[in-house]
């Protein structure tokens, strides 16, 4: 089980994340309270989602882990609230948190609300978020969702249908999972983010 430290201190009015891990990309279990407190503070727009998957997509995350072998994408699709995960996101060896972040307030006076990704990153001055991917979903009010993230180690990838396309992500990137459609494969590569399809 990889173990994991959150602390924080105060300099210049700053808050800091110090973070330890032994593990290169783990599934998020909770929510470290300072991720929470951070985007309480700093992101006024949003809250972390929490919720379900819906039918549909978990059933289709019970037939993965059914057919899933430990050296397959799907062997990770463990997790039954897959909303984050703990990884070097930006390649500076320290861990961030990426996850989906779920507007507050309805969107245009509608039902539904926005799902983003966003990486949450230490940094010298503190900590800051990075936008992954704006909207991954729409949730109303029964805060069903059909997405899942999980982290998608270093090396070389492959898209599923199309093998003659391949990356090789020199840093642990995470894998965006739409159970409707397909999945991807977001990571960091000379100071911004990069895409890679992994089927469709």
């Amino acid at each position: 089980m990889a173990q994991n430290i959150f602390t924080s201190c105060k300099l210049r009015k700053t808050l800091f994340i110090i973070v330890a891990f032994v593990s290169p990309g783990i599934l998020a279990d909770s929510v470290p309270t300072l991720i929470t407190e951070y985007v309480t503070a700093h992101m006024e727009e949003y809250e972390i989602f929490s919720g379900k998957l819906n039918e549909w997509s978990e059933n289709s995350r019970q037939s993965y882990i059914q057919h899933a072998s430990s050296e397959n994408i799907y062997a990770t699709f463990t997790s039954p609230e897959p909303w984050s995960v703990i990884i070097d996101f930006n390649g500076d060896s320290k861990k961030d948190w990426v996850g989906f972040l779920v507007t507050r307030a309805n969107l245009d006076g509608s039902r539904k609300r926005r799902v983003s990704l966003y990486c949450i990153c230490t940094s010298v001055e503190g900590y800051e978020s990075i936008l992954i991917n704006k909207w991954v979903w729409a949730v109303h009010q029964d805060n069903l969702i059909g997405v899942g993230v999980f982290p998608a180690p270093a090396g070389p990838k492959f898209n599923h249908f199309e093998f003659q396309q391949s990356a090789n992500i020199s840093i642990t990137g995470v894998t965006f999972m739409n159970y409707e459609k397909g999945s991807k494969i977001y990571f960091w590569d000379k100071g911004e983010v990069k895409t890679f399809i992994t089927s469709d």
